[in-house]
């Protein structure tokens, strides 16, 4: 039986959209590993398996200094990681740091996000959670007790 051998390489969100030919290779720039296809599986198998998906993965910038001026809105980046979250089956992990976002983030059912500890992982906004509001600037962190 004939088997096609590819070799080809893209960012994590370029793997999470592409169906490679059976038996076809590619490397994940971002996460810096292998992932087979199998034809029909949107994104493949990363041959490491990771046990979580990092914000920081999916362009969440935190803030260096502080000051809300020069912050970096990430609601595009967590949210695109929350959603993915939701399609790999992973939870999320916010490493430490001041993540800003200047809009509401949904967190899709049953995906779960935590940081590195209270104070130490942070993101400043609010959070919607089936349909209810949680405020973040008041939470002001997310550590594991955090999980939905």
């Amino acid at each position: 039986m004939a088997q096609q051998l590819q070799f080809r390489r893209g960012t994590t969100a370029e793997h999470l959209t592409f169906v490679g030919a059976s038996g076809e290779l590619t490397y994940d720039s971002d996460r810096k590993t292998m992932v087979a296809h199998n034809g029909t599986q949107p994104g493949g198998f990363p041959m490491q398996r990771e046990m979580v998906i990092d914000i920081s993965v999916w362009g969440a910038v935190p803030s260096t200094d502080g000051d809300p001026q020069t912050m970096t809105n990430n609601v595009v980046a967590i949210q695109k990681a929350l959603d993915d979250a939701q399609i790999i089956g992973k939870p999320v992990y916010v490493p430490p740091g001041n993540f800003q976002i200047n809009d509401s983030l949904k967190i899709p059912n049953g995906v779960q996000i935590f940081g590195a500890g209270m104070g130490t992982s942070i993101i400043d906004g609010s959070l919607l959670v089936d349909s209810d509001s949680i405020d973040l600037a008041v939470m002001k962190a997310i550590g594991p007790e955090a999980q939905p």
